[in-house]
């Protein structure tokens, strides 16, 4: 392999050798004064990555109070939970949501904390965003590349940074200077000259001295032409790809000055040097900064943030925002966006508005619900480019939900069927139980899959599927049922969360007259 090529040469120079022991002596005896448990828990599930047991992770993860608790209310937002069972404990969530799920999520939690916490420094803060932003890129990448397990992904575009990370946190004052030679060389050759290696070949030297898995180690490694030129790819070669595509592409968007149309210029002409491997079109390019920006603001409202302070956060959370909206809001978590300005220029919303307005002066008569719903799907084909949509209203008698109206195949094979109730454990049983609504970009994911309703596994196949709840006060009267396209993801963005809301509770107001089926 190229890395073990590489860095057999390069351990006999006596930089390299003052390089490695110094980190490991540091790790050994747990010198370090920031950000000691990222790189702690990244060691130890490392050290451990074939033979760690759920309690083992458990315990990892439950050492720091704040970060047990951050990773706790992720498990339990729909993402992570769409059945919506109580989590209480690391163990139960490791259990309900996945091992790999749960590893990678308190990586993201505590390099996301290194990344905006202000006491670590400038440039700890600019390495561990780098390792979070590569490896949600790089989940979002997989998504686009099927063969790609997205929970891999992940760790393994983070991992690049490994070496990185340790020698800010332990050499600090050789990663400055190593900096500063930067004006006149490359970044590789900066570090080859200080430290006597690159930082991704010491981040595969620790690795692979820890024992890391095979299917991981071979990932941290540089991509050589001849795989980029090559017309068919294995998945640890994509895997190899897409981890070095989003590694890269953060490292470029780090760069100072550097705006939204300067990055997707730079990822177009970069997706192209990867060949037919990812075959990433400005299409596809457009939906991975979207699937970017959404994990990214996920993680950044479970850390209680309100806006991003670290630039290369606020470079991606705005990347496919439209100007006039990152130029009031630079610092990076999309707001709820709910001002007069914003919402004149959405056509979206003055949709949702418009089409309150007509129900409240629909010719002196009172509209119906069946009327409403109707005009309401349309909407939301329109809107979110649904593919295929149910709506389920509660019966009179049973406590069930049967589907009353709908646009599709779904509809014509289940019509007037009462399918859902709250005995049944499933991706509906959020909305029925607790009122909220459910998104799942890939239904097709096995810990998402199992919770599919089997009427439904067919029809939604590899498509993301949106659940919207219909509350009348403490009752779920209704449940929206649509199918996207897999060749777009759902875009409920946040802006719509105020319209949506607004139409519902119009909803909740009409009259509840049977539907015919």
């Amino acid at each position: 392999m190229m890395n073990e090529t590489t860095t057999e040469q390069a351990i006999v120079d006596p930089k390299t050798r003052r390089t490695i022991a110094t980190l490991q002596d540091a790790m050994e005896s747990g010198k370090s004064a920031a950000i000691t448990q990222v790189i702690q828990l990244i060691q130890e599930i490392t050290a451990k990555a074939d033979t760690i047991s759920v309690s083992q992770l458990a315990d990892l993860v439950s050492r720091d109070l704040a970060t047990m608790t951050k990773v706790l209310g992720v498990a339990n937002t729909l993402g992570y939970n769409p059945v919506g069972a109580e989590i209480t404990t690391v163990h139960q969530a490791i259990q309900t949501v996945g091992f790999e799920k749960i590893r990678n999520l308190a990586m993201a939690l505590l390099l996301m904390e290194s990344a905006e916490r202000g006491e670590v420094g400038k440039q700890k803060q600019e390495v561990a965003a780098l390792a979070l932003a590569s490896g949600i890129m790089a989940q979002a990448v997989s998504e686009h590349c099927p063969s790609i397990e997205p929970e891999q992904a992940f760790v393994c575009a983070a991992l690049r940074s490994y070496g990185q990370l340790l020698i800010v946190n332990f050499l600090p004052e050789a990663y400055a200077q190593a900096k500063a030679l930067t004006a006149t060389m490359s970044w590789d050759a900066a570090c080859r000259e200080v430290f006597g290696l690159t930082t991704l070949e010491l981040s595969y030297e620790l690795l692979s001295s820890a024992q890391l898995a095979k299917g991981i180690l071979s990932t941290i490694r540089a991509v050589p032409k001849e795989l980029t030129e090559a017309k068919f790819h294995s998945p640890s070669e994509l895997l190899l790809i897409a981890s070095d595509f989003s590694n890269r592409f953060c490292q470029h968007a780090a760069e100072k000055g550097v705006d939204g149309e300067q990055l997707k210029a730079e990822a177009a002409r970069m997706a192209k040097q990867y060949g037919v491997a990812l075959a990433l079109d400005d299409e596809a390019l457009s939906s991975l900064f979207e699937r970017t920006e959404k994990r990214l603001q996920g993680f950044g409202q479970a850390h209680g943030l309100k806006m991003f302070s670290n630039p290369l956060m606020k470079r991606l959370a705005n990347i496919s925002a439209p100007k006039s909206i990152t130029k009031d809001k630079e610092a990076g978590l999309r707001p709820s966006v709910d001002t007069k300005s914003l919402r004149k220029s959405a056509d979206g919303d003055l949709k949702f508005q418009e089409l309150i307005s007509q129900w409240g002066t629909s010719s002196g008569r009172a509209i119906s619900l069946e009327e409403a719903l109707t005009q309401v799907l349309q909407l939301l084909h329109d809107e979110l480019k649904l593919a295929q949509s149910v709506v389920f209203l509660r019966d009179e008698i049973l406590p069930t939900w049967s589907a009353r109206l709908g646009r599709g195949s779904l509809f014509e094979s289940i019509r007037g069927q009462s399918l859902l109730s709250l005995d049944s454990r499933n991706v509906f049983t959020i909305c029925l139980s607790r009122g909220e609504d459910v998104l799942v970009q890939s239904p097709n994911e096995p810990s998402i899959r199992k919770y599919i309703p089997d009427w439904l596994k067919t029809k939604v196949e590899g498509n993301p599927l949106l659940l919207l709840s219909l509350r009348n006060g403490q009752e779920t009267f209704g449940v929206i049922c649509g199918i996207g396209n897999r060749e777009h993801s759902i875009g409920l963005t946040s802006r719509l969360a105020e319209p949506l809301r607004a139409l519902r509770k119009a909803l909740a107001g009409m009259s509840r007259t049977e539907i015919s089926p």
